[in-house]
């Protein structure tokens, strides 16, 4: 496979493959909501809770450092050997993570939701496939986006058809999906692998036994696992919440209300993971720090303008958005889907605002946010009592969200300068006046009328996106 760093053919595959994905994530989610009782929906998004808190706690830091990493051991001649090292490492942190699996289980009482094998089982299926995600993410920093987008349109779609097969044929539960989708990420570690072996050009050996670089990792990955089981109770410890204080109902619709904000936003960020971020990681490789500076704020901006237009966007159509993408029995959670947008535009801007600490290598800063943004949750869940005003409950995880974003920019400030003075506010305020004067023009009525009711909107957002982002698109085209 050749590396794509220009040419249109390959802009072409890499635009239909992104579509394609996002396209299957958005048909994944409303065939689960269709298939799925509203209990098996609570619960998948309970087992995602928890496959979340797992990854965060063992396995997202080493895989983190692998990334900063990752062009050194390319061009050192050590990626095949770093690579094994990261399973190795991956394979026992794994071990540890599913004997924390039986305390988990009895501490919150999954015993009433799930068999202890079938718990067990799709945990360790989770924890395993996930491996994948973690090569092919290296594919796509070394700079090999086709490859990238194919083995990813690929595992997409088997975990699609798997998922489908098992709850139609063997299981229609929440362990049943989870299983299925697991499956597709499952086919693809072996490619990936021989994918990352062809890419070593030569036949060093990472020396795992060398303390410095241990020490190095752990002083990178400790601080890494605090911030992120912070970010899990951010973004996800509200399941757990909702599940011990509120009906299971209750729980269904806040989860599927915010998993439809989540997966748009998601597909949006997909991009930015995929084409921004392993640029940045290119460029900062060898700059000083006024040069890290000033190529984070030439991401950062364009990237914060996007995600609040694209914020108005689903908070204004939420209604003809939740007809396209979940199953009927879901339409009453627009107003969730609206309050959502905003947890996910603070979300989103903090993780950009995280690269930060990527690019400085200091993580420790990223921990108090995070900590006062979940301590915030904890409180306000456990303290407030909303009654059956259950649009409060995600209204509070906004302003925790905006605490975090708010605490975040501050402190990764610390690191070096974050300029917001670009930002184009002007384009954001005209965009809210013209979603809203299309949105109170007409009221659709089905599934058909609110996808012709979001084509003029949605491409007045895309073709605004595109003239905004024009300046990367070309980069990228030039390979960076």
């Amino acid at each position: 496979m050749l590396n794509t760093r220009g040419g249109s053919f390959d802009s072409i595959i890499l635009i239909l493959g992104k579509m394609v994905q996002i396209a299957v994530a958005f048909l994944a989610l409303r065939t689960m909501t269709s298939l799925l009782s509203e209990e098996e929906v609570a619960r998948y998004y309970t087992l995602l809770s928890v496959f979340t808190l797992l990854n965060f706690a063992f396995l997202n830091g080493p895989g983190q450092f692998y990334n900063r990493k990752i062009v050194k051991l390319r061009d050192s001649g050590k990626l095949f050997s770093g690579t094994m090292v990261l399973l190795m490492a991956r394979l026992v942190l794994t071990i540890l993570a599913l004997l924390t699996c039986f305390l988990i289980y009895y501490l919150f009482s999954f015993d009433a939701f799930f068999t202890i094998e079938a718990f067990l089982l799709v945990v360790l299926v989770t924890l395993v496939s996930g491996t994948s995600l973690v090569l092919i993410n290296a594919i796509n920093i070394l700079g090999y986006r086709l490859y990238f987008v194919q083995l990813n349109t690929l595992y997409l779609l088997l975990g699609l058809l798997a998922a489908i097969i098992i709850v139609n044929l063997y299981s229609n539960t929440a362990v049943g999906w989870a299983l299925g989708l697991a499956f597709g990420q499952l086919i693809i570690i072996l490619p990936a692998i021989l994918k990352i072996k062809k890419l070593n050009q030569l036949s060093n050996v990472v020396d795992w036994r060398d303390r410095s670089v241990l020490k190095k990792a752990l002083k990178f990955c400790i601080p890494i696992v605090a911030t992120l089981f912070l970010q899990w109770g951010n973004n996800s410890f509200y399941r757990f919440a909702i599940g011990d204080l509120y009906s299971i109902d209750v729980l269904a619709g806040i989860a599927v209300g915010l998993a439809v904000s989540m997966s748009i936003f998601g597909a949006f960020e997909s991009l930015v993971n995929q084409y921004y971020l392993p640029m940045f990681y290119q460029e900062i490789a060898h700059a000083d720090l006024a040069g890290r500076s000033r190529i984070f704020n030439s991401f950062f901006q364009p990237i914060l303008s996007m995600y609040a237009a694209l914020a108005i966007f689903v908070a204004v159509f939420s209604q003809e958005i939740l007809f396209i993408l979940v199953d009927s029995k879901f339409g009453h959670v627009w107003v969730y889907v609206s309050i959502g947008a905003c947890i996910e535009f603070f979300r989103a801007s903090s993780n950009v605002l995280y690269w930060v600490s990527q690019s400085e290598e200091s993580t420790v800063g990223t921990t108090f946010p995070y900590l006062a943004g979940f301590l915030a949750i904890v409180a306000s869940l456990y303290l407030i009592d909303v009654g059956t005003f259950y649009w409060l409950i995600p209204a509070m995880i906004a302003l925790c969200s905006l605490i975090v974003f708010i605490m975040m920019y501050f402190f990764m400030g610390r690191l070096f300068y974050i300029d917001l003075s670009s930002v184009n506010f002007r384009m954001i305020l005209m965009m809210s006046v013209v979603f809203l004067a299309v949105r109170y023009s007409y009221e659709p009525v089905n599934i058909y009328s609110s996808i012709l009711f979001l084509v003029l909107p949605g491409g007045g957002l895309l073709l605004q996106l595109y003239m905004s982002h024009r300046d990367f698109i070309r980069r990228l085209n030039q390979g960076g």
